[in-house]
């Protein structure tokens, strides 16, 4: 029931912040070190006509080229007007590290993404030889807030089930007695915090890793055991396990501009836990590997 109404919660959220109305922008760097916003109408070849989206039926206004050093598009794309730019100090720093210069107001991305992942418990040779690997999945909301064209810091609030299998032999007594196969699955349902940096490769079409810590606050814990014929059993067993969890989390992925505003990312993360999970066997831990697909709307 806690699950739910946070799920629930969590996607309204969502909803709200999706009402919110923002406008793309470029942005004319000129030599006098002012940055003008607006929308860019035409370049010939002595002017730049733009309109200021701040003014309702703006006017067209000029400024003539040989002002403008720059012109950063809403979609990213760069042009440079003054070559000599390119070989002062500035504009390598801005090249390559790409500083929060290039966006004096730093987009905001708000999405959701989820997929299948794989877990197993590890610690010692016990949970490698008794425990298989389980699949399951994760989903959730993500909000990135970009410091450059390179450099992001991530978050998402996601519900992570991360299972393992095992199978043992038990007694059967009855008419004829003998040996019967009971499978088990455990499973352990998260609310999953990663704080992340992320690094971006690229221009239109991005590759990016990230990496950074990880907190998760158990929601349930279950025991699915199913032997021959008999019915499935489920055990709700959430007081064996400690209530948080705390790993490294790392991925790669790439990210494809759909339109303007849109982003559609795959990725490959790993969450390593780093505490034990078992309230009195402290030595298993657990590790996911997530195969995320996510779509995120890009604010100016």
């Amino acid at each position: 029931m806690k699950s739910k109404v946070i799920v629930t919660s969590l996607f309204l959220f969502f909803l709200s912040l999706l009402q919110i109305t923002c406008f793309s922008q470029d942005r004319i760097y000129l030599k006098s070190n002012f940055i003008q916003k607006g929308k860019v109408i035409e370049v010939t070849t002595e002017k730049v006509r733009y309109k200021k989206i701040e003014i309702t039926n703006s006017p067209i206004f000029e400024l003539l080229k040989e002002e403008v050093i720059k012109i950063t598009y809403a979609n990213g794309y760069t042009d440079y007007f003054d070559r000599s730019y390119l070989k002062t100090p500035v504009a390598v720093y801005d090249t390559i590290i790409s500083s929060t210069d290039n966006y004096p107001n730093p987009p905001f991305e708000i999405g959701i993404e989820g997929g299948p992942n794989v877990s197993i418990w590890y610690g010692d040779s016990y949970w490698g030889n008794y425990f298989d690997y389980g699949i399951a999945f994760s989903g959730g909301f993500t909000f990135q807030y970009n410091f450059s064209k390179v450099f992001s810091i991530r978050t998402n609030i996601s519900f992570e089930r991360k299972s393992v299998n095992s199978k043992h032999y038990v007694t059967v007594f009855g008419d004829e007695w003998g040996m019967a196969e009971a499978r088990v699955k455990n499973s352990l349902d998260y609310l999953i915090l990663p704080i992340l940096i992320r690094s971006n490769f690229g221009k239109r079409v991005k590759f990016f890793v990230d990496a950074g810590p990880y907190f998760g606050l158990l929601l349930q814990a279950r025991e699915i055991d199913k032997m021959m014929m008999w019915d499935t059993t489920i055990i709700q067993k959430k007081t064996y396990y400690l209530n948080f969890d705390f790993g490294i989390s790392a991925g790669l992925g790439i990210s494809i501009p759909i339109g303007d505003h849109f982003l559609l990312s795959i990725e490959a993360r790993d969450n390593l836990g780093l505490l034990p999970i078992l309230d009195t066997w402290k030595i298993a831990k657990v590790n996911s590997t997530n195969l995320l697909m996510g779509l995120a709307y890009r604010f100016d």
